[in-house]
């Protein structure tokens, strides 16, 4: 194997393994798996350090996100002061990832691509994600999502 093929199994196996860090466990880790590809000297064990992007991820990068990771749904909400009447809301859920300091970043930095405010979440079991509701979702996050709909 040439140089630039090492590093480039280097750094898809490396992508591969971060993804899922606090998921499940794998067969191989990825010291062992890095090893078997002859991607790197056991000593000493070094990994590349990886600079912060700041550029805004491509259009079809989020709307992939979305498709595998992300949900619209409907609030049914009834205001206490006033009885029966219903509210519907639509509510839209983005890309529940580990509330680690890279995917916050990422998910601030989609906001910036969609043109909304920075509405990060954070939950109680460390996930966080963008939430919005009400007509943001209909005024900015579905046409942006439409633009590409094929």
């Amino acid at each position: 194997m040439k140089k630039g093929d090492k590093d480039l199994v280097f750094e898809l196996i490396q992508l591969v393994y971060s993804t899922n860090p606090e998921g499940q466990e794998r067969k191989l880790g990825l010291k062992d798996k890095l090893v078997a590809f002859n991607c790197v000297e056991l000593s000493p064990y070094v990994f590349k350090e990886v600079s912060v992007n700041n550029n805004p991820p491509h259009k079809l990068f989020i709307i992939g996100l979305f498709l595998g990771d992300g949900s619209l749904s409907f609030i049914f909400d009834a205001p206490i002061s006033r009885a029966p009447r219903f509210y519907v809301k639509v509510n839209f859920n983005f890309a529940a990832q580990k509330a680690l300091d890279s995917n916050l970043h990422l998910l601030g930095l989609i906001a910036q691509t969609m043109g909304l405010e920075e509405n990060i979440y954070i939950r109680n079991n460390g996930m966080a994600g963008l939430e919005y509701s009400g007509d943001i979702v209909y005024k900015k996050i579905l046409p942006f999502l439409n633009e590409h709909y094929e």
